[in-house]
């Protein structure tokens, strides 16, 4: 689905429309309609990287590399292992990394030095994430279940949310705690070098945009009717465009295809699980149903 499909449907039933007006009732839709204004997705943070060098400076820059922007590099280590030196990063670009190095020979970057950089724990989040559903790393499930209490250690002499009494269910125990200031931190440090998968939730909070509805909100294609349908029905009631007929027309349309639109991709296996024969082997197969 595109905002133009969507302002493509418009036009043909209300030429005077504006772009504006049809983004305006696009985004009423979804603040309406949408589950609590946000939808769900994956992101994904890399966890190591590598590479040497390009230039002499006292600023990493890597031409050919790939680094993130959205923070989650911030407060981490480079290291500069032809030199020995290290530095905490404070600002990334794509190919650029700021850090005061030291502790080496140099404790600067020279054309060819090579340096990695491991993100082990304490990582940030984007700002623009809501809630983390689930998280993992690589193909490890990683529990974020410490509370905000913290837990007493063994002598409860001090409130340690990371003590080895934490009581979590991780064939590792691993676990992890999202504090207020969108850090990530972790029971041990990280030692990945692939990717940590979060599946999140971001508010819908931005004007909507071809953008908006395609790269980040990617409403799936059955809702496209439905917002059409709903723009038209609200676009007829404008003192320009008032037709009460159209509009009740556009309302009943949308209601009809919004009804098949929400129903659960899934909803016929659904019921069949939850109505399985009775004296079945598993619980939910106890109830009244399918013979």
């Amino acid at each position: 689905m595109t905002f133009n499909d969507i302002i493509v449907m418009v036009k043909n039933n209300l030429p005077e429309a504006s772009i504006m007006q049809i983004r305006d009732e696009a985004r009423t839709f979804v603040l309406e309609h949408s589950l609590n204004s946000h939808w769900k997705y994956q992101y994904d943070i890399d966890l190591y990287y590598s590479g040497t060098a390009t230039s002499t400076a006292a600023t990493l820059s890597d031409s050919s590399a790939s680094f993130a922007t959205d923070g989650s590099l911030i407060g981490q280590t480079i290291n500069n292992t032809t030199d020995g030196s290290s530095g905490t990063i404070t600002a990334t670009t794509a190919n650029t990394i700021t850090a005061t190095l030291s502790g080496g020979t140099n404790n600067t970057w020279t054309s060819g030095d090579a340096y990695t950089i491991q993100l082990t724990n304490d990582i940030r989040l984007p700002k623009t994430i809501n809630n983390v559903c689930s998280m993992y790393v690589d193909n490890t499930f990683i529990p974020m279940t410490i509370g905000w209490e913290g837990f007493r250690n063994g002598n409860e002499d001090a409130i340690d949310p990371y003590s080895g009494n934490v009581n979590i269910v991780a064939p590792t125990d691993q676990a992890c705690i999202l504090l207020e200031d969108y850090i990530m931190h972790f029971v041990d440090n990280l030692s990945s070098t692939g990717t940590m998968y979060l599946w999140v939730e971001k508010m819908l909070t931005d004007d909507i945009s071809e953008s908006t509805l395609t790269t980040n909100l990617a409403l799936p294609d059955k809702m496209k009717l439905p917002m059409a349908y709903f723009v038209l029905h609200r676009l007829f009631l404008y003192a320009g465009y008032f037709n009460s007929d159209l509009s009740m027309f556009w309302k009943q349309q949308y209601e009809r295809i919004y009804r098949g639109a929400k129903t659960p991709v899934n909803k016929q296996h659904i019921s069949r699980r939850s109505n399985g024969k009775s004296g079945g082997k598993y619980s939910y197969q106890n109830t009244k149903g399918l013979r």
